[in-house]
């Protein structure tokens, strides 16, 4: 593993860690790992690209984690538990199954939303 990608996996789990996870009462916003996006890079053979596309892909989860964080009291522990399942180790799929569950939660008016 280059210097370059130690660093910047470094950075990006320290950015990571440092966000404040203020949760109201309910789910607790789960840490998940940054493997993700080692993992689905991992075929690529060009080093270069691979580093760059897996940067790429741990600034989105670290964007999609922020989203999750300021809609978090939306979030239940049967929402979270079940989406737990789907999630790949990645906040994109989880992001993606909770809006499927906050939504159905709206429709059926057990949530408001505005």
């Amino acid at each position: 593993m280059s210097v370059r990608r130690s660093l910047n996996l470094a950075f990006a789990t320290s950015i990571t860690c440092s966000i404040a996870l203020s949760v109201a009462d309910g789910a607790e916003l789960p840490v998940l790992d940054t493997n993700y996006c080692v993992r689905i890079n991992s075929k690529l053979l060009d080093p270069n690209e691979k580093a760059l596309e897996t940067d790429k892909c741990l600034a989105e989860e670290l964007t999609v984690k922020k989203q999750l964080i300021e809609h978090w009291s939306l979030v239940s522990d049967d929402m979270l538990t079940k989406c737990l399942k789907y999630s790949q180790g990645a906040y994109l799929y989880l992001r993606r199954c909770l809006a499927q569950e906050v939504g159905r939660q709206c429709f059926k008016d057990d949530l408001t939303c505005k």
